[in-house]
């Protein structure tokens, strides 16, 4: 535009303010745009969420696939079906009794507290600690008149949570399946999608920002596996040990460890519930052999995740303690019970980013 133009231009009247106006409507449309796509996307923002964890987390997979002459679809199929047959299935077979069993499961424990249980036999000979076992069950019971009562408001809110937990795991399993598809998708064309992400963090913030990509792979993967994978494992262990010592429920207790294991906080309480198995095989006549073998892997199966944490974290993100707890919680009453999976990792991502920028240069320390 030359200067004549320019002054032709300031000499319109209103020509400046319906410059600003068409700007200001196209900003406006760009915006209700941007709106209805987030509308359109927010019914599956958790399957979106947990669909990009669930690709990064099995990424090693897909490039052993892809390395050893498998196509980028071929892998993506290799890997939706593993998981299928993992967790799909499985959910479907006991999903629909799992609220059932779980609730069962606490009845048993209400009815045994009632019954104001005295110390086992076994517990009092056990070595070293039998005397101490004996000396504080004495004490928790003679600390309350009613020592059962005292507890059953304590079993009400654990069958609450409980079953809540159970019924959205149940209710997420649509959730799953889209998340399952999205995953499929990054890895038929893991390396384009990629390349599209860095390139737009690259023009939205530099190199600086383009660098966020491989740091937020790095922590999802180093959580996933270090706080998801380990209560899996865990869960695993817990169930297939009831199992072979021939203790009934294994499914629900299993689903339970996993609960406590991810929650943290609650990783003490999975003693409790080898403590129960191994009550349960004395009190009902159960073999020697299968009473101290569920002992044994149930100390083993508590102890465990000390040595999986630090071996699966690898050397990925080391998040606090705390963090991960509010990961935990705070995704689960977001998000439902993929919450309990895409929380941590969210939480991983931003200590992640919080590090990445206390390392940069300050601006004031520069000069």
């Amino acid at each position: 535009m030359s200067e004549n133009d320019g002054a032709a231009e300031d000499r319109i009247p209103g020509a400046g303010q319906g410059m600003v106006l068409q700007k200001l409507l196209l900003s406006l449309l760009l915006l209700a745009f941007i709106a209805g796509v987030g509308m359109v996307l927010m019914p599956f923002a958790t399957a979106l969420m947990f669909g990009a964890v669930i690709a990064l987390s099995a990424w090693p997979l897909r490039d052993s696939l892809t390395r050893a002459g498998a196509s980028g679809t071929t892998a993506s199929g290799v890997i939706v079906t593993l998981i299928m047959l993992l967790t799909i299935v499985p959910v479907l077979a006991i999903g629909p009794g799992l609220a059932d069993d779980l609730s069962t499961i606490v009845d048993i424990v209400r009815a045994w507290i009632l019954t104001e249980p005295t110390v086992p036999a076994w517990a009092k000979e056990l070595p070293f600690v039998g005397p101490k076992i004996e000396e504080l069950w004495n004490q928790a019971l003679s600390s309350h008149e009613n020592f059962g009562a005292m507890l059953l408001p304590y079993l009400d809110k654990a069958r609450s949570i409980l079953i809540t937990a159970a019924v959205a795991a149940s209710e997420s399993l649509l959730q799953f399946v889209i998340a399952l598809i999205i995953a499929a998708m990054f890895w038929a064309r893991g390396e384009d999608i990629g390349e599209v992400i860095v390139d737009v963090l690259g023009r939205l913030g530099g190199p600086s920002l383009a660098r966020l990509a491989p740091l937020s792979a790095a922590a999802v993967k180093g959580v996933f596996y270090g706080v998801v994978g380990t209560a899996a494992i865990q869960a695993l262990m817990m169930s297939g040990g009831l199992v072979v010592a021939g203790v009934p429920g294994a499914v629900p207790l299993g689903f339970v460890t996993m609960l406590l294991a991810l929650s943290q906080i609650g990783t003490v309480l999975i003693n409790l519930i080898w403590m129960g198995a191994a009550y349960w095989l004395h009190s009902t006549g159960g073999s020697l052999v299968a009473f101290w073998f569920i002992i044994l892997w149930g100390l083993v199966v508590t102890t465990i995740d000390g040595v999986l944490k630090p071996v699966l974290i690898g050397k990925s993100i080391a998040m606090p303690m705390p963090l991960v707890i509010i990961g935990v919680f705070g995704g689960f009453l977001s998000f439902g019970f993929l919450g309990l999976f895409i929380g941590p990792v969210l939480i991983a991502i931003a200590y992640a980013l919080l590090g990445m920028w206390r390392a940069a240069p300050s601006e004031f320390t520069t000069r």
